[in-house]
């Protein structure tokens, strides 16, 4: 049969499958991004404290690794101090034990810096949080009602039937 004057040919995506995936990816952007904003401010802090306790640990382990050195070497030097002529006459002079006493110092953990650590200081003071917040509240809250399903989005108004 000849096609009418006047009428297209359906070809292509009839428009309530292009609305339905515009819809689709408006609610996905607008959410992932509402979604994101609540993620960085729960996780970002805990995470900061989390490598700020991390690196505590590591410094005392470090200071207690040179104590037990420092331990080991007076042991040394005490088990030692019988024997050796050179140990006696500096004791004897008074020459201070600590200036016998060289026990390597270990290497200390590098402090952890960058640009997370900065931004999740920053995330973590209370006016940035409730900016914040208020972002991510809104973004949320327009995913639904901008591209929520249709019957949803807007409710119908009431009418007086008279």
């Amino acid at each position: 049969m000849a096609r009418q004057h006047g009428t297209k040919a359906e070809t292509g995506p009839n428009r309530a499958q292009l609305n339905a995936v515009g819809r689709g990816l408006g609610f996905i952007i607008l959410a992932g991004l509402g979604m994101a904003i609540f993620a960085a401010l729960v996780l970002m802090p805990a995470w900061a404290r989390a490598v700020e306790v991390e690196y505590a640990r590591d410094k005392r382990s470090s200071c207690d690794q040179h104590v037990k050195n420092v331990i080991a070497t007076s042991a040394r030097l005490i088990n030692a101090a019988p024997h050796d002529p050179i140990v006696t006459k500096r004791l004897a002079k008074g020459t201070p034990v600590q200036n016998l006493i060289h026990a390597p110092q270990p290497e200390s953990p590098p402090k952890p810096g960058g640009w997370t650590l900065e931004l999740a200081n920053k995330l973590s003071q209370t006016k940035t949080r409730r900016g914040l917040f208020c972002v991510a509240i809104v973004s949320l809250a327009g995913a639904m009602f901008l591209f929520g399903p249709p019957g949803v989005r807007r409710p119908s108004r009431c009418r007086r039937e008279t």
